[in-house]
């Protein structure tokens, strides 16, 4: 048997969950309390989240920490720290405002003019547009509260005027760079004939945005955030650095250029601050020469010379995400290093903001690069059951289904492959700011959707001390107050289980899919999530894989061997390329070496209409080159790959939304995962792997067989899946008989047989605080809506019935059909079992007597119907699930 596997059945498995523990200076016996309930879950490490303390790296933040860490110590947990006092990290503990408002954000702003010409001798007062107070931002009192605001120096100048010609198209041509036309601010200037826009281009402070926090595009700047946090508790604690100190969390870091969260913040939007250091006005001369100025207005408004205007803004964004990369992400995690710690955490990614300016980053794989493992976060219903099509309203942003359902979790873990330093590692932040709806139902939902995808990592979101608790619900003990406290142990060894059989190993995966920040910042752009969305449903594998395969400096050693793209633990045989107007040098120069090598090579739709970095010469080589790849309509492109070979897995018929996993350790592993809502997967499932198949249920922690037929080099199985349901299958090499026979018997899919349990039932109440003393006993000839009898209760509903029978059948199970949201039975006095979701199935094993069967049923709901707010923490209203049980269970047999 699989070593992972058998050390997981044996309890033996290693840890892979932190869950955020909130600090605000509470008293020590709840300090210690808190964390040891999230032990009792069997969860080994958390992670600190210091942005509610009011001390943070202070008196009384050490002394909380010496608690934290001492009784963390007591039960073997490890612990990470949050690397700020505010979210975002950035801020670095408000050390602009204390100590140094020199090394603030600086930007780039621009102001225009029209003037016709010719006419001569036309003066301009630069100096008026200095130091210009910030307009009013109505998201100040939400992303500023509790920020120490800097005094910032008034040391506005003019960067740069730039002339352009207006075209009969509204776009501008023939740029003049006019700044050595100053004189004492006075812009001095005949202009030419024709309409001119006169573009004044400012280097300033006061450009809105994130002012208190460091700028990561300068190295000084960005160190700040190693000398604020980091290094002050490398003062306090470095005694326990790499010992029980695991390392430090970064959460959503953002360029920061402009306020709130629009996740559609790119070049070319007309006027905005855009971010700037003197590092990159160097890179951007070094690119361009001496004249590079010229360029600047095509960062905010569009160009006659469209390709011109593309190249600049892509060496903008590349040169600004250069430098995020080695002055922030790169310098953290070396740091860590150095220290004996891991660096870990993520960006925003929503709805492609992961390649934006303002609240992103600019390049998902390059903001992370000096991580040790691969993060991601799904929090605010953003992955939700059912919701791969819907555009999220409301809230303080709309959100996008597909991008959730299609792009993120591959985001993370495609990273996680491609670069070695994370170890195969993808770490995902999971179930904050659903709201106290969120129930165990949805937690294993989500946690088997981002599983199948590959991270084997999660920080969930949160253990919080206080109560009640606004910020960001649910918290999962809530000072005993959370029903779905008591399920979360079950949850979490479930995940732990799973994680340690899906770490350790490689993941296979034959396509890339062409990460489409890089296009998205120098035109229109198909997002990568519609071919993932193609793929996925048709169970094709795949990695979004950066343009950084492929540059000089080649970041992630990545090689191209017999006709195979290597880089990290991922071997590619094929490439999808979404329709994009312009495609990097670096890309084209791969597709002209490899496609030649029989390397795949698919534009979506259509080829680009240029290349930028290339001298005309080479793009004439390159541009030749992509004409012998093949153009596949987008939703052709899963027949097409299907046909090549590169689609590994085959069903017996269509079932979009089953998804899969192929692990590859000392034998081959899969994982399958039903993510439709309604429609059960009930067909046969071909896997290119010999062996006998051995299904681990890691939630059960129980081994059974299943039915299966090998053919060669391929076995084809038999699989049920309902809602909520995943397998693990191990393709066995080594087993024997004995083996075999001391496992369970594939499940029995339909039982011929039905008895209705009709009650009468005998109904009591207990809430989480007073569980497991249940009180208010009443009589239910009828099962209800509990919630309709007691709309404002919370906790677990016992229902008490006999079952009578004439004669004991051989198999029988009893089935709730329809539970909310966790449930527990005891049939004469034993517990059959506890389910956290659907199928709500409990095997009677030889329980069951002729005559009088006592049974009890627990069903425990959500902690929304007793804190009713209605409204998730991100805004927008949420609908409440039903509770206890909604229609008689039956006995199978």
């Amino acid at each position: 048997m699989e070593k992972s596997i058998n050390e997981a059945l044996n309890n033996k498995n290693g840890n892979y969950l932190m869950p955020f523990l909130w600090v605000r200076g509470e008293e020590e016996a709840i300090l210690r309390e808190e964390i040891r309930k999230i032990y009792e879950c069997g969860i080994y490490a958390f992670c600190v989240e210091g942005r509610p303390h009011p001390d943070y790296c202070g008196k009384q933040w050490w002394e909380d920490l010496k608690i934290i860490f001492d009784e963390a110590k007591k039960y073997g947990m490890k612990v990470w720290i949050l690397d700020d006092a505010h979210f975002p990290t950035g801020y670095a503990n408000g050390i602009i405002a204390k100590k140094y408002p020199g090394k603030s954000k600086q930007y780039l702003k621009i102001q225009a003019t029209e003037v016709a010409g010719p006419l001569n001798g036309v003066t301009f007062d630069t100096k008026i547009l200095l130091n210009l107070p910030i307009p009013p931002n109505p998201m100040s009192a939400f992303l500023e509260g509790g920020l120490l605001k800097p005094e910032l120096p008034k040391d506005d100048s003019v960067y740069g005027v730039i002339a352009c010609r207006v075209e009969k198209s509204g776009n501008m041509s023939n740029p003049i760079d006019l700044t050595s036309n100053l004189k004492d601010g006075i812009l001095h200037w005949d202009v030419p004939a024709g309409m001119w826009k006169l573009y004044v281009i400012l280097l300033t402070r006061q450009g809105g945005g994130r002012l208190s926090y460091i700028n990561m595009l300068d190295r000084d700047s960005a160190h700040l955030q190693i000398e604020a946090v980091y290094e002050e508790h490398f003062k306090h604690i470095g005694e326990e650095f790499g010992k029980t100190l695991a390392g430090f969390f970064s959460d959503e870091a953002e360029i920061g250029n402009s306020a709130g969260y629009n996740f559609n913040d790119k070049l070319g939007q007309g006027p905005k601050a855009l971010p700037y250091s003197n590092e990159l006005g160097e890179m951007l001369r070094n690119t361009y020469g001496p004249d590079w100025k010229k360029q600047l207005p095509s960062l905010w408004f569009p160009m006659e010379e469209e390709k011109q205007c593309a190249a600049f803004c892509y060496a903008y964004m590349d040169s600004i995400t250069k430098l995020i990369s080695r002055n922030f992400s790169e310098a953290l995690g070396e740091w860590c290093r150095k220290h004996g710690v891991e660096y870990i955490g993520h960006v925003l990614e929503d709805n492609n903001s992961h390649s934006r300016l303002g609240c992103g980053m600019g390049h998902y794989f390059r903001a992370l690069s000096g991580q040790h493992m691969a993060g991601i976060d799904d929090i605010g219903n953003q992955v939700i059951f059912g919701g791969e099509s819907s555009l999220r309203e409301g809230g303080i942003a709309p959100g996008d289904g597909e991008f959730y359902h299609y792009a993120l979790g591959k985001l993370g873990s495609s990273h996680a492959h491609i670069d070695s330093k994370k170890k195969g590692r993808t770490m995902c932040e999971i179930f904050g700011a659903y709201g106290w709806e969120e129930g165990t139902r949805l937690m294993k939902y989500l946690a088997d959707h981002f599983l199948v995808r590959g991270v084997n990592n999660f920080v969930f979101h949160a253990f919080s001390p206080k109560f009640p608790d606004t910020d960001c619900p649910p918290h999962f003990y809530a000072r005993g107050h959370n029903p779905m406290y008591r399920p979360m142990g079950l949850l979490s060894r479930y995940m732990n289980r799973a994680c340690h059989v899906f770490s350790g190993g490689r993941q296979q995966v034959k396509v890339a899919v062409l990460y489409h920040g890089e296009a998205d910042w120098m035109g229109n752009t198909m997002l990568m999530q519609k071919p993932a969305r193609q793929l996925l449903e048709h169970q094709i594998d795949f990695d979004f894989v950066p343009c950084d395969l492929w540059t000089a400096e080649n970041p992630y050693h990545s090689s191209f061997v017999a006709g195979v793209l290597i880089s990290g633990s991922a071997k590619y045989q094929a490439l999808v390329i979404p329709q994009c107007d312009y495609l990097p040098v670096d890309v084209g120069r791969f597709i002209a070496k490899a496609v030649p090598e029989g390397f795949f090579v698919y534009f979506m739709n259509a080829l680009p209409k240029a290349v930028i970095g290339a001298e005309a010469e080479e793009e004439e080589v390159i541009l030749a080159a992509l004409k012998t790849c093949r153009i596949v309509q987008l939703d052709q492109i899963a027949d097409v790959l299907t046909k090549e070979g590169l689609a590994e897995v085959t069903l017996s018929h269509p079932f979009p939304m089953l998804r899969y996993l192929h692990y590859q350790k000392s034998g081959h592993i899969y994982m399958f995962s039903n993510e439709d809502p309604s429609e059960t997967f009930c067909g046969c499932v071909t896997v290119p792997a010999a062996g006998i198949p051995v299904v681990y249920d890691a939630y059960h922690n129980t081994l059974h067989t299943v039915k299966f037929t090998a053919e060669p080099g391929k076995c084809r199985m038999e699989l049920s899946l309902a809602p909520y349901q995943s397998v693990i299958i191990s393709m066995e090499r080594e087993i024997t008989e004995q083996e075999i026979t001391e496992m369970a018997a594939p499940r029995i899919i339909t039982l011929p047989q039905r008895q209705e349990i009709t009650g009468p039932y005998k109904v009591s109440y207990a809430r989480a605080k007073n569980y497991p003393e249940f009180t208010d006993t009443e009589i239910c000839k009828e099962l209800i809506n509990i919630s309709e009898l007691h709309p404002d209760f919370s906790g677990t509903i016992r229902y008490e019935t006999a079952v009578r029978l004439k004669e004991v059948p051989d198999n029988a199970r009893i089935n709730l059909l329809d539970a909310h949201e966790f449930a527990e039975v005891w049939l004469n006095g034993v517990l059959l079992g506890s389910e956290i979701c659907p199928p709500y199935e409990f095997d009677c094993g030889k329980t069951l007597k002729t005559g009088e069967n006592q049974l009890v049923i627990e069903v425990s709901n959500t902690l929304a119907h007793e804190i009713k707010s209605g409204i998730s923490f991100f805004g927008g209203f949420q609908v409440t699930a039903p509770s206890g049980l909604l229609k008689n269970p039956v006995l199978e047999f």
